[in-house]
């Protein structure tokens, strides 16, 4: 029996692999519905995503796989996003007139001359090459100059990890906004030209009618045709021999169940994952583990009487004095996502459970998001007709600075089973995307699928994509 832990779009990705070659397959998902991050919420015939969550991929496989599922309800979507700073809402990706006349003619002189000067010092630092950058503030002021990084990219990442940018790694902000620059923004603005390799400046992208959790829904449907899933159950335990995993127990809504194990893919946290091993991992991989944490989410979803509040996808919020990192308006996604002449926002939260934010009351969040979004001028008091706060734990590895370290120790030990895979977000501790997250489950079930079409051959640990 092949055992995929976890429903996300990891575990999904897997476990489509597996199910259309015809092998013996068990998904388990602890929720009640699989998607995980990727899955949409439905309440009180509104409709919304665990944050807002866009398709885009360079892998042509993948982009006909998920044509193939929706067809024609998946839609291709304008992006129109902003950043709220010192009152006014400036463009992103960065357009250079709106900066302009956003941000005064002074910041923007400071902007461009600080940029000029970090590209004059490059030569002179080491090989003229990033080896030299260990964290987020270097990164960013290497490649956007330091005033912008202190309007922008300083409180709202502070905002989003919870330290300051000198012990965030600055492999995070290099993976997701891989050879942005202000050089190449201001090229992009200024040529008007798409930039196909850079997903950070991207203007349009694929979501679906019903919103992202239909490509679950559909994954999860094919899957059902040959094999077998388990929500709202939970793994407990799983019993190992050293170099095998060998048999997982499971708790579903019917009772307790045991299966055999000759393959297991796992894409839950990895505290989730080595705390149910049995026997336990050794004291220096626990140890090493405790060093490793993640970044939660916090929801909090107002229902508007009225048509439309925004006319944008995404909208972030670096100020300090607001307490949410980001929103969104479902409906300027697709006009499905809310009830005719009706619209909801998602707010972010970002916050760990040590956070006063985490301990704070549905009815205190949601008083503090309503306050702060009808003083911006987005709706008034009598149009709030609902609100929902969601918790979500485990939403971001952080990468501080020495992540990758422990992180090793970890893998290490992990590696030491023949017949255990990695993958997705959580499961292997990597700031993945949603395109990524599929990749990698179907690339571990591939992997799974070649070792079974052969007596006997190298095995390769698959971790990330």
């Amino acid at each position: 029996m092949i055992v995929v832990l976890g429903g996300g779009l990891a575990g999904l990705g897997a476990g489509y692999t597996l199910a259309g070659s015809g092998v013996s397959l068990l998904l388990i998902e602890k929720e009640p519905s699989v998607g995980g991050l990727s899955r949409t919420v439905h309440h009180r015939g509104f409709r919304f995503d665990l944050g807002g969550h866009r398709f885009l991929t360079d892998s042509e496989e993948l982009r006909s796989l998920i044509k193939g599922l929706l067809g024609n309800e998946l839609l291709t979507v304008r992006r129109r996003s902003k950043i709220f700073i010192n009152g006014k809402y400036i463009d992103y990706p960065l357009r250079p007139l709106n900066a302009l006349t956003g941000l005064g003619p002074l910041n923007s002189v400071f902007m461009v001359a600080d940029y000029l000067k970090e590209k004059l010092k490059v030569p002179f630092i080491g090989d003229g090459s990033d080896n030299d950058i260990l964290n987020l503030e270097q990164w960013v002021v290497r490649n956007f100059g330091r005033r912008i990084f202190e309007l922008y990219f300083r409180d709202y990442s502070e905002k989003v990890w919870g330290r300051d940018c000198s012990e965030i790694s600055k492999e995070w902000i290099s993976q997701r906004i891989n050879g942005l620059s202000l050089g190449s923004a201001l090229k992009e603005a200024m040529l008007k030209r798409k930039n196909k390799g850079m997903r950070t400046l991207t203007d349009e992208f694929l979501y679906p009618s019903h919103g992202i959790g239909m490509i679950a829904d559909r994954l999860k449907r094919a899957i059902e045709d040959k094999a077998r899933i388990l929500t709202d159950s939970s793994v407990f335990e799983i019993l190992h021999d050293g170099e095998m995993v060998r048999e997982v127990a499971i708790l579903t809504r019917e009772g307790l169940i045991r299966s055999e194990v000759d393959q297991l893919v796992s894409t839950i946290p990895l505290h989730a994952l080595l705390d149910i091993m049995r026997p336990a991992p050794p004291a220096p991989v626990v140890e090493a583990l405790e060093r490793l944490s993640y970044r939660h989410l916090i929801l909090v979803t107002l229902f508007l009487e009225r048509d439309q509040a925004t006319e944008l996808t995404w909208l972030y919020f670096p100020d300090k004095d607001l307490p949410f990192g980001r929103l969104h308006e479902p409906k300027n996604w697709s006009p499905y996502m809310a009830p005719e002449g009706r619209t909801h926002l998602v707010v972010e939260f970002f916050c760990s459970e040590s956070d006063g934010l985490w301990s704070m009351s549905d009815e205190q969040l949601e008083g503090i998001t309503m306050e702060a979004l009808r003083g911006l001028g987005f709706f008034k008091s009598s149009e709030v007709m609902d609100a929902l706060t969601m918790r979500i734990k485990n939403a971001y590895p952080i990468f501080d600075l020495a992540f990758r370290e422990n992180l090793a120790v970890v893998e290490d030990y992990l590696k030491g089973f023949k017949n255990l895979f990695i993958v997705g977000r959580t499961g292997s501790f990597s700031y993945l995307n949603m395109d990524h997250a599929l990749l990698s489950g179907m690339k571990a079930a591939s992997e799974i699928l070649r070792q079974n079409g052969t007596k006997e051959g190298s095995r390769k640990q698959c971790f990330l994509v």
